[in-house]
């Protein structure tokens, strides 16, 4: 998913996902409604195929819980980068899998180097 629209990147000889990946996120566009409960049917019946979500938030809230949720209860292991500069608007709580918060100003000086 990105900003409104879904994604699934399956094995292809021509392109690294890295590559396919980066081009998405180079088109992102901001969305002011929250795309989640629209999307969460949508990965709910690609779950199956898929080893592994990245999601990348701006924020934390119950409604991004859900959805990574979601994404864990069919087996699916996910990893969350949060990428914001002040504290989240709920915090994480214990049971988190594999999560990291990214201040993007580390992102822009080259300081996020492995996530």
């Amino acid at each position: 998913m990105a900003g409104a629209d879904f994604y699934l990147f399956q094995p292809s000889a021509m392109t690294t996902h890295f590559d396919s990946v980066l081009d998405v996120l180079a088109d992102v566009e901001f969305v002011r409604h929250n795309p989640l409960p629209q999307i969460t049917p949508i990965l709910s019946e690609s779950l199956e195929s898929i080893a592994v979500a990245i999601c990348v938030f701006v924020d934390w809230d119950e409604s991004r819980d859900a959805f990574v949720r979601e994404i864990l209860s069919t087996g699916c292991a996910a990893k969350v980068l949060i990428v914001r500069e002040q504290e989240l608007s709920l915090p994480l709580s214990n049971e988190t899998e594999d999560f990291q918060i990214l201040d993007p100003r580390d992102i822009l000086a080259g300081l996020a180097r492995a996530l």
